[in-house]
């Protein structure tokens, strides 16, 4: 059975588009382009961002061009409907409880602009500088969740290079090479969601960056903000504002020192346990594991599997080729490739970090 369809004169942006349409099967069939504009894949609206780009709402979008479905469920789709605001189907349950953040800013390592013709291999090592920053920084969250009896919500995610399994260009995918570099990239491209989600632990509970930023009114009236501050500093320094602006409102805050243990968090952060919202200013060097190693290397076994590195995908131009040659994680040995991704640092070896050894 086949429907008849014309692009609706009524969705702004299509009153003057051109019909592209023909008649097939001796002309029993009618066939029509869809312009991508309106009609967006995965890459264009979630990677890309054309509709923003170009300040339009798009008739529809597909969740394709994506890396986090699993055997059991699609996560990946999921995922990327809830980072961009698609998904009508989370329940009461989703903004029920507590929750604990990392600032926008204090998620993601300086931005570095990139040219439009920057070197691949330039661009992967701002990357891989990015990737070590993020996964401690999501490890340590997820700790100081626990702890605190809080709900993650993932910090924001920044890639300096596309991620896909064909030829790249400037770190871009072939067609989108007018892509600004870095930019806030889908958790799938990052994290193998399947591991967060297929058989996880509670403990590995968390929600969507943008969940922040979309806060409902009873979260968004009930927040509080920390200052993370290197160990020497006064917590009653007169240059930390006593307040942030959040949502248009003046969110509380206080300070706490880098580098704390289990027992430091609780002191130092269980006071605001009737607060819903709790913001850290940063989370990188915020925490230095329990008490003892056996919670230590609890937590690692808890984590290892969920934050191990991305599988191996690289970027390389070479010599004068107009092309970048690039690694999937198949071992194809006539591509080059550069190493970089690297497990986060467990617990157990946190004595070693100068945020830890410097503790008082």
């Amino acid at each position: 059975m086949m429907f008849p369809f014309e692009p609706k004169r009524t969705v702004p942006g299509f009153e003057n588009y051109p019909r592209q349409s023909l008649f097939a099967y001796n002309g029993n069939i009618k066939m029509g382009i869809l312009p991508l504009l309106f009609f967006q894949n995965g890459h264009t609206y979630f990677t890309q961002k054309l509709h923003e780009r170009r300040n339009i709402v798009p008739y529809v979008v597909h969740a394709t061009y994506q890396y986090g479905d699993g055997a059991l469920f699609p996560f990946g789709k999921r995922q990327r409907m809830r980072e961009a605001g698609l998904w009508q189907m989370d329940g009461e349950e989703y903004t029920a409880g507590r929750f604990l953040a990392v600032s926008w800013a204090g998620a993601t390592r300086p931005e570095f602009r990139e040219t439009m013709d920057v070197d691949s291999r330039v661009a992967t090592r701002h990357h891989f500088d990015e990737d070590k920053y993020r996964r401690k920084t999501v490890r340590n969250l997820l700790a100081m969740a626990h702890l605190l009896n809080r709900t993650l919500i993932m910090p924001r995610m920044l890639c300096y290079v596309d991620h896909m399994w064909k030829e790249m260009r400037a770190g871009r995918f072939a067609g989108a090479y007018s892509m600004s570099l870095p930019f806030d990239c889908p958790m799938d491209y990052v994290f193998d969601l399947q591991r967060f989600f297929e058989n996880a632990p509670p403990q590995l509970n968390f929600r969507e960056p943008e969940f922040l930023n979309r806060l409902p009114p009873d979260l968004e009236q009930s927040r509080a903000f920390v200052h993370v501050v290197p160990r020497g500093q006064a917590l009653e320094d007169p240059s930390l504002p006593a307040a942030v602006v959040r949502g248009g409102r003046k969110v509380p805050a206080s300070a706490a020192h880098s580098g704390m243990t289990a027992s430091q968090v609780l002191q130092h952060l269980d006071k605001y346990k009737d607060v819903r919202v709790l913001e850290l200013s940063k989370a990188v060097d915020a925490f230095c594991g329990w008490d003892t190693p056996s919670e230590n290397k609890w937590f690692d076994n808890l984590v290892r599997h969920p934050m191990r590195k991305k599988w191996e995908f690289k970027y390389m131009e070479t010599g004068q080729e107009a092309q970048p040659k690039y690694k999937y994680w198949v071992p194809y040995p006539e591509f080059e490739w550069m190493n970089g991704f690297d497990d986060v640092e467990e617990l157990t070896t946190a004595y070693r970090w100068p945020e830890c050894s410097k503790r008082a």
